[in-house]
């Protein structure tokens, strides 16, 4: 598991109050519980994490952590050695 991966799924995990052992890396959002509401409150959070914005589109184009953090990577370099 990336680092950028981990703060995922540990922000997720806040959110869905749950402990984050629960958050499969493959496991879509919708699967996880992610409705409307929390949805937006996670790119919120990832929007402060990276620094710019991201479209609530990107759970759904991209519905699991794994896909998330790959394309987040990409479109944000270096995102991976700052997650924290």
């Amino acid at each position: 598991m990336t680092k950028l991966e981990q703060t995922l799924t540990n922000k997720l995990a806040d959110l869905l109050e749950v402990d984050s052992g629960q958050i499969g890396l493959h496991v879509t959002f919708a699967d996880l519980g992610v409705d409307s509401i929390v949805g937006l409150r996670f790119m919120r959070t990832i929007q402060e994490l990276v620094g710019g914005d991201v479209e609530l589109e990107c759970i759904f184009d991209y519905p699991t952590i794994s896909e998330l953090s790959r394309y987040l990577e990409e479109e944000f370099e270096g995102l991976d050695e700052c997650a924290a």
